[in-house]
């Protein structure tokens, strides 16, 4: 089948003061325990500039955390950070004063922008019903708000995944209530899923007329559906439709 697609999407997500509401149920309730619970685990949060000091910790937990994934691509942020015209912060997330990851963002009239984040996949002793990515995620939207922002932006990223990065990512931006939409810079290309020999999540073009974007394609085997059939379960973001290598 070909599939014509753009290379590049943002992912973007309306705020709304219902914080909640794009979590999903099982992901409310766990989050609210996670919030009542965070004290008694000595959970801290900290906003200030990324600085030398911040990037001393960091970066060795990003390349680490990158390097451990499927199509792993470690991107230069000292690099980017000093080039662009714009003040970056990192929010910080403690556990008994140990650094368990950050996010790092900025901020426009309109937009609170994800540039780069990474984070444990589990606390170091606390027993929360949410892992250290899924609680700040919850963090850096009640922040937005609390910034007056409309919208909370999840970057961009390089389509087709599963080729440029891995498709847990999508996964994750999906059950945050997150929707890709065409990026201001894109080239269009067309893919073969009949010559994939690794499994993909392939966002078709919406068109020129369009800018979100409605239709995707796994490309899987059998074999390791299992492992990506959570990008399908959310059709109102996106619908998926599920592609069988031989």
């Amino acid at each position: 089948m070909l599939i014509h697609y753009a290379t590049h999407h943002r992912w973007s997500k309306p705020l709304k003061n219902t914080i909640m509401e794009g979590f999903g149920q099982k992901n409310q309730s766990k989050i609210r325990s996670s919030l009542k619970r965070a004290m008694d685990y000595n959970i801290q949060i900290e906003v200030v500039p990324v600085s030398d000091t911040f990037f001393e910790w960091f970066l060795p937990m990003y390349e680490a955390r990158i390097n451990s994934k499927d199509n792993p691509n470690v991107i230069p942020i000292i690099e980017r950070v000093k080039k662009a015209q714009k003040q970056y912060y990192a929010l910080i997330l403690k556990e008994n004063d140990i650094p368990l990851g950050a996010t790092i963002f900025s901020l426009t009239d309109t937009d609170f922008s994800i540039a780069w984040r990474t984070y444990s996949n589990n606390w170091t002793s606390a027993k929360l019903p949410v892992n250290p990515s899924k609680y700040t995620e919850y963090i850096c939207e009640e922040l937005a708000i609390r910034y007056n922002c409309s919208y909370l932006v999840h970057g961009k990223d390089s389509n087709p995944y599963g080729l440029h990065s891995s498709i847990g990512l999508a996964a994750f931006k999906f059950g945050v209530g997150s929707q890709p939409s065409k990026a201001k810079k894109y080239e269009l290309h067309t893919i073969d899923t009949d010559k994939l020999d690794t499994d993909a999540l392939i966002f078709e073009y919406p068109g020129d007329t369009e800018t979100d974007i409605k239709k995707g394609y796994l490309v899987t085997s059998r074999e390791t559906e299992h492992k990506w059939s959570q990008v399908t379960k959310y059709p109102h973001l996106v619908e998926i439709e599920t592609i069988y290598r031989d």
